[in-house]
């Protein structure tokens, strides 16, 4: 969609270079207040509309969005697509990862809240805040 005066005060453009399509600024702002054409303009300069398409449909526990970009200077846009691609097998392991590590987290915060509202003894208490402490050390040197 080529650009339309009065430009928007929302819509952000994208300065390019006619000669090679070389990206000089991205997200600007129209030049001036009104929306109207721009004088004075390098002719070797051209302006392109920010466009940024919907999101596909994906499952992130499978899939990640990619963003691409594409200047289209025929057509006075840039357009901003996110692809849907699949997790690596070094980022779906990292995820499993980081759940166990968020499970364990949860399952050391859940003793020590049981420890700090048991019943018995100072004794007993601190003999449980100890085990429960060495059970941490042996979780954290699984972790690295």
């Amino acid at each position: 969609m080529p650009i339309t005066f009065p430009v928007s005060k929302d819509s952000r453009f994208v300065a390019y270079r006619k000669s090679d399509n070389a990206i000089l600024k991205k997200g600007i702002r129209w030049p001036n207040e009104e929306g109207s054409p721009i004088n004075g303009l390098d002719p070797l300069i051209a302006m392109a509309i920010m466009v940024k398409g919907a999101d596909p449909p994906f499952n992130p526990d499978t899939h990640k969005l990619v963003k691409t970009e594409a200047l289209l200077p025929f057509v006075s846009e840039f357009r901003i697509t996110n692809v849907a691609a699949p997790l690596t097998q070094a980022e779906l392991d990292a995820r499993v990862a980081e759940q166990q590590n968020a499970n364990r987290e949860t399952q050391i915060r859940n003793a020590m809240a049981a420890l700090r509202n048991g019943t018995g003894t100072a004794a007993e208490r601190l003999a449980r805040v100890e085990k429960a402490c060495v059970h941490l050390l042996r979780n954290l040197m699984r972790i690295e």
